[in-house]
């Protein structure tokens, strides 16, 4: 069953943001089990299992984080839903996402056009790397 865009938020996934997230989805009830499922880019991954790992241990709800390192822009579209049509357009396939470019401002207005309020909360700086090189100038 594909979350509803009240119970997701877009961002670069924090601790702070799952406990924000973990707040607004409904109670579970009984043996169900609460899933939360994410995409994104694959430089912060291994922080993120480790915190859901830590989560998921913690929590008294019973709870299963899944977060697959996919790239920013599939995260962004399987958060969307741009890849249905018709009747299942723009219905998301996660409950957040995580990105190292923002969402652009058409896909903002897109989403909350439709009333599907979501948000863009950074939260990590990761190291980048640019390499280039100068004829003649030794290495």
């Amino acid at each position: 069953q594909a979350p509803s865009y009240a119970m997701k938020f877009s961002f670069f996934s924090s601790a702070a943001a799952l406990s924000a997230l973990i707040a607004t989805v409904s109670v579970v009830k009984g043996d169900d089990v609460l899933q939360i499922h994410g995409s994104g880019t694959t430089n912060p991954t291994k922080c993120i299992w480790l915190i859901m790992q830590d989560f998921m241990e913690r929590t008294k709800l019973p709870t299963k984080f899944t977060y697959r390192g996919v790239g920013s822009s599939t995260g962004q579209f399987e958060f969307m839903g741009t890849n249905h049509t018709g009747d299942f357009a723009y219905v998301p396939w996660n409950y957040f996402g995580s990105g190292d470019i923002p969402f652009s401002q058409e896909n903002y207005e897109l989403l909350n056009s439709n009333g599907d309020e979501f948000y863009q909360m950074p939260f990590v700086m990761g190291a980048i790397s640019v390499f280039h090189n100068i004829p003649g100038v030794p290495g």
